[in-house]
Parts: C-alpha cells; structure tokens; sequence
C-alpha cells in the first residue's frame, strides 16, 4: 500500500523528507489530539446525560415512596408531598428532554411526561373519591345512630310497660327480644366500622349479614308490638335498610379508590421501565463511541509509527 510512496521519497532529498515527516506527523499528532478531545467530551456528555436519567429513576421511586405514604395516613400534608414530587419530576424531564438529540430519547421523554399528567389526573381524581369516602363513612355512623337511638325509645317504652303491668312475663319477652335487637345492631355496627377502615371483605360480609339478621328481628318483634311501638321499630327498619344501602354506596367507592391506586402504581412502574430504557440507550451510546474513538486512535497512532519507519 505504502510502496509507491516509499519509492516517490526515496528520490526527494534528506531536507523535503524531513519536512514532509515532521508535517505528517503533527498533522497525525492533531488528529490524536481532536480524537481524544472530542472523545472525551461526548464521554462526559453521556456521564451527564446518564446522572440526569438516574436522578429521574430515582425521582420516580420517590413519587412511589410518597403515594404509599398518603395511601396509608391520607392526609393534607402527604397528598401535599405526592404534589411535590409530581412537580419535580416533570421539571427533571422538561430540562432533559432539552438535552436529547435522538429522536427516540425525547419520544420516551415525552411518553413519560404523559403518564405524569395521567398520574396527576388520576390523583386528584381519588382525592375526590376519598372525600366522598369519608363523607359515606360518617354517614354510616349517622344510620347506625338513629338506628340505636330509634330501638332505645321502643325499648323504654317496652320497659315502661312492663313496670306496670301485672302479668308482665310476656312483656318481658318483648323486651329481651328488642335488647337482641340492640345487641345485633351493635354488632353490624362493629364490622360496618372494621370495614370501613380496614376494606377486608369479611367484614363487609359479616356487616351485610349482622344488618339482615337485624331487619328480621324488627318485622318479628313488629308482629307483637303495640301500635304505638310498631312505628317506632318502622323507622328503625327504614334506617337499617339505608343503613345497608349506603355500606354498598360505601363499597362502590371504596372499589373505586382501590382501582386509582392501582393505576397509580401501574403508571409509577411504567415511569421506573422508561428511565431504565433510556439509561440502556445511552450505556449502548456511550460504549459504541468508546469503542470507535479507541478504533479511531489506535489506526493514527498506528499511521504516525509507519510515518516514522518512512523518515528513518
């Protein structure tokens, strides 16, 4: 390959060879040099590039770290936080996004700061659904309420009753049928309560099951009452009746926020896959350049060695 020119400089003079040896080799020096420069910078603007996506993944656990916080204490100050990291994180990809060339990096960017939205929507969203929550909560305590203020006025009567009544044994039937009533109400109450707080199904089982039993006992203890008992223990069937209604209004909601917090971390886990992506992309990038500005040095360092070989 070299042979003609090796022949063409066997010819020049000792002065033209050196000249032309010593150009050679600072033009080969240079391109080492411009080699190395720009290897070194696209090395570091991969190291940056990839501190950047870390501290995205890492944004992304955080976001997580703060949903299961409000997911267990649901509070102003935690949904504050999940807030916060929201903000944060779609700032980190606004200020990458500008820094990507490759169209494919700023797609996944930009699939990433949708899901963002998506997330954002869908949590304030549940904020929503949560209030709502709440509300039908205390309106269980209220039924439940009613309902055993609504039996104690029947059940006083009953006693009443039975104080002045002679013959009272069968009275006294009534009342130990109504304190049964009392007792099973409080007993739906119980597991309407461990229900709400918990959402374990066998509590809500337990609770629909404790309301039936007691709409049953007021139509039976209904059967043997006085008129003026019998529309007391009608509005207390009324109120058990809404008391029942709105556990199921309750589960509906409850299905509902337990469905956004899915979704949530379904979205959380698409951002931590997107980071990991991109961090893949740009490992690939960076060890592909790597590799072609190793090629790149060791051909003209390989071309300044047979320069020299020339000149001797």
């Amino acid at each position: 390959m070299f042979r003609p020119l090796t022949q063409a400089l066997g010819n020049t003079s000792v002065k033209l060879k050196l000249a032309l040896g010593f150009g050679l080799v600072l033009m080969l020096t240079l391109a080492i040099t411009l080699t190395g420069w720009h290897a070194l910078d696209t090395l570091i603007d991969r190291s940056e590039k990839l501190t950047a996506i870390g501290q995205l993944s890492n944004a992304s656990k955080d976001l997580r770290i703060e949903r299961v916080t409000f997911r267990v204490e649901n509070t102003p100050e935690s949904a504050a936080a999940v807030l916060k990291r929201l903000n944060e994180l779609e700032a980190q990809l606004n200020a990458l996004r500008s820094a990507m060339d490759d169209p494919v990096n700023v797609a996944l960017l930009s699939d990433q700061s949708e899901t963002v939205r998506t997330f954002e929507k869908t949590f304030t969203e549940l904020g929503q659904t949560l209030k709502a929550r709440d509300k039908t909560r205390e309106q269980l305590d209220q039924q439940s309420e009613l309902a055993m203020k609504t039996v104690a006025q029947v059940e006083t009567e009953v006693l009443k009753a039975v104080s002045q009544e002679q013959d009272s044994s069968e009275r006294l039937g009534e009342f130990t049928n109504i304190a049964q009533l009392r007792q099973q109400i409080e007993t739906a109450r119980y597991h309407v309560q461990a229900y709400s707080f918990s959402g374990q199904e066998q509590y809500e089982l337990a609770a629909i099951a404790a309301i039936d039993e007691a709409l049953k006992e007021v139509s039976q203890i209904a059967e043997d009452q006085a008129d003026a008992n019998v529309s007391g223990l009608q509005q207390a069937n009324q109120t058990l009746q809404n008391y029942r209604e709105k556990l199921g209004q309750f589960k509906g909601i409850q299905i509902k926020a337990e469905a956004a917090q899915e979704t949530m971390e379904a979205l959380g886990n698409t951002l931590l896959a997107s980071s990991a992506e991109l961090s893949n992309r740009q490992t690939i990038k960076r060890d592909t350049e790597a590799t072609r500005a190793r090629t790149t040095l060791t051909s003209v360092a390989r071309s300044e060695e047979h320069t020299s070989e020339l000149q001797s």
